[in-house]
């Protein structure tokens, strides 16, 4: 396929005198132009990989890389499931771009552990504010879910527990319903992630169900 046409409009992303809204359109287009086409979707990737530094960005960052992130994670949650969004997830995958995100969030977060992840502590409050956290798990949510093997590799690095207790953060913009919208996302990620993820969330039930009952029992 010619990728001169994506090219053409990479090259209008990387503009600055467009605005945030114009970029993140033109990235979507992007997307759609390189379904079904390895070459464009090969294109696309090698053009916002050098931007994929999250950790540079929680500390400093010019206004051209944060466009890039939120043109790139704008790109990834409109990758549909159908046989060319797959593809696409598939060469996010090969590529390393789930690794990049899920690195971030192994070394970056002060413990993965449900047990011993603390929400209020001091540590998770300062995790909960980094800069890159809602992108990457934006970009999460795009190439894992209904994609089966980048699903499986957010599960073999033991952060669906982890995942699913950001889901109850409240007091920090937006963490806690991307971390949901990630989660469910993999519900149709193949039977494993899948069984794992409602287990979790049937624990989480039940260790509510039993605090109501014990608090109705000491009044």
């Amino acid at each position: 396929g010619d990728t001169s046409i994506i090219n053409s409009l990479l090259r209008q992303i990387a503009d600055n005198q467009h605005s945030e809204i114009y970029q993140v359109g033109v990235s979507k287009c992007l997307a759609l132009l390189a379904f079904g086409v390895q070459d464009k979707i090969n294109t696309l990737i090698d053009f916002f990989l050098p931007y994929l530094n999250f950790t540079k960005f929680d500390s400093q960052y010019t206004d051209m890389e944060r466009n890039m992130l939120i043109c790139f994670a704008s790109l990834t949650t409109g990758i549909p499931n159908d046989k060319n969004g797959l593809q696409m997830k598939g060469a996010l995958l090969e590529r390393g771009v789930v690794k990049i995100c899920i690195v971030y969030l192994l070394k970056t977060a002060p413990t993965i552990d449900p047990d011993d992840l603390k929400l209020d502590s001091d540590e998770m409050k300062t995790f909960f504010r980094k800069r890159s956290l809602p992108l990457v798990l934006q970009v999460l949510r795009g190439a894992c879910g209904g994609h089966t093997e980048s699903a499986q590799a957010l599960h073999s690095a033991d952060l669906l527990g982890f995942l699913h207790k950001l889901e109850a953060v409240t007091d920090v913009k937006d963490i806690g319903n991307l971390s949901e919208d990630l989660l469910d996302s993999l519900k149709n990620s193949g039977p494993i992630v899948a069984e794992a993820l409602e287990d979790l969330r049937k624990k989480t039930r039940e260790e509510k169900r039993k605090r109501a009952m014990a608090s109705r029992m000491r009044q």
